[in-house]
């Protein structure tokens, strides 16, 4: 079926790009979530890979991935970690995610867009609409890890009403997207 949608994609709209969705945790453990510093997050993003190249993912134009459907603060109001380390230093964090989204677009040989990922910020009272998480500002200070990683693109927005949004979020978003557009885009290249 996946084969299926990315021809008849292609065939009946040319002009379009189109992708299939590869979830970290597919393979029996998220790959993004991952404490455990033995697991080796590209072998199993290899095995994404190849399940999805079976359905047509390595003739799409890309793969998306997520980042995290909800805020981390929100998930955190409800028990659950869903942090990434900005620093790098414990797991999970940023540089893991960034190694299976690495590992997945090479093994597929195309490029990823994340979807649904948090506008959170650090400034936030962790309330409905207004949830912390940091993914906006990793992403937009770290531009060329992502393009290391083969990210072509990261669309903004939760996948639940209550998240915090560009009008919720005290004008980051919005000023970090004037400022990458004032630099001419260039972050972007390593």
């Amino acid at each position: 079926m996946g084969q299926c949608m990315v021809k008849m994609a292609h065939t009946y709209a040319p002009h379009a790009k189109v992708g299939l969705h590869a979830s970290a945790w597919g393979g029996g453990i998220d790959a993004t979530y991952n404490t455990d510093p033995s697991v080796d997050v590209t072998a199993y993003a290899r095995t994404a890979a190849t399940f999805l190249a079976a359905c047509g993912g390595a003739s799409a134009d890309f793969v998306t991935i997520e980042t995290s459907d909800r805020d981390a603060g929100y998930y955190t109001s409800i028990g659950q970690n869903r942090s990434w380390d900005a620093t790098n230093k414990t797991l999970p964090n940023f540089t893991q995610a960034l190694t299976w989204a690495k590992a997945l677009t090479e093994a597929l040989a195309v490029p990823a867009l994340y979807w649904q990922t948090p506008l959170g910020n650090a400034s936030q009272t962790n309330t409905t609409d207004h949830w912390q998480d940091n993914r906006v500002d990793y992403f937009f200070a770290h531009m060329a890890d992502l393009a290391a990683a083969h990210v072509i693109g990261v669309a903004y927005g939760g996948g639940a009403t209550g998240q915090t949004t560009p009008e919720s979020d005290g004008g980051n978003f919005i000023a970090k997207v004037k400022a990458y557009a004032a630099s001419g885009g260039q972050a972007m290249c390593p």
